[in-house]
């Protein structure tokens, strides 16, 4: 519960400094802060599941026919320009 507050002000925070993506930004860099100063830091199977699928479905929207045809056509090409000259 106090993971969740804590992501709460975060994302309040980040919104507040116009910070782009305030929601997902503000908790993620409030969450490694506490993570890394050693505090133990769980979050329940379910919460990250469903925060999995809230994220894979933002992403999921922006994959349109143009996105797809402009991403192949850069993997083609970074495929041939990342090979070694012979």
């Amino acid at each position: 519960m106090l993971l969740a507050l804590l992501a709460l002000l975060a994302a309040l925070l980040a919104g507040h400094l116009r910070a782009p993506l305030p929601w997902m930004i503000g908790p993620l860099l409030a969450v490694v802060l506490v993570g890394v100063s050693g505090v133990r830091v769980e979050t329940p199977a379910p919460f990250c599941n469903a925060g999995q699928w809230v994220i894979g479905t933002a992403l999921g929207l922006y994959f349109t026919p143009a996105v797809l045809a402009a991403d192949s056509f850069l993997a083609s090409h970074a495929v041939t320009l990342t090979l070694p000259a012979a």
